[in-house]
């Protein structure tokens, strides 16, 4: 028999294997299927190790403590962000812009800010500078740097 014959075979075995197993299912009620399958899901169990050898009584233990549970640790207090207003975060982002006077990237504009404001708020102000022609922008999306204009130095 030549591989592609033999293939062949196998599939033709395996399509009828695979109609008649769904013919059978088809022919029971669900809640049939249903108990076939409910000691199946369960794993075997394995069997339990012998028991030591019992001690003489001379050598006996105390009975063993039982260990208290660790407690829980609470998790850290997170810092809140305080709300900042438009209008501070834009004096303070051209307060950092203007001692700056090089080309920053929006978490360098963070970072030095005072107030640490959201991504959102950050994007709006800048936007909004933007579009005033307060700053200018390079590179596209994580690469963008912003940088003072002279309308900007004016403020």
């Amino acid at each position: 028999m030549s591989k592609s014959s033999l293939r062949n075979e196998i599939s033709e075995l395996a399509r009828a294997l695979s109609d008649a197993i769904v013919k059978a299912i088809n022919a029971h009620p669900l809640h049939e299927l249903a108990a076939l399958t409910e000691g199946a899901a369960r794993p075997a169990r394995r069997e339990a190790a012998p028991a030591p050898a019992k001690e003489s009584p001379a050598r006996k233990s105390a009975p063993a403590k039982k260990a208290k549970p660790a407690p829980k640790k609470k998790p850290a207090p997170v810092a809140k962000k305080t709300p900042v207003s438009p209008a501070e975060l834009r004096a303070d982002i051209v307060a950092v812009l203007q001692s700056s006077k090089e080309w920053m990237k929006a978490s360098a504009l963070i970072a030095a800010a005072k107030k640490k404001p959201t991504n959102e708020a950050l994007g709006r102000v800048l936007r909004q500078l933007l579009a005033e022609g307060h700053i200018a922008k390079q590179g596209a999306t994580r690469n963008t740097e912003y940088q003072i204009t002279a309308s900007g130095l004016a403020l």
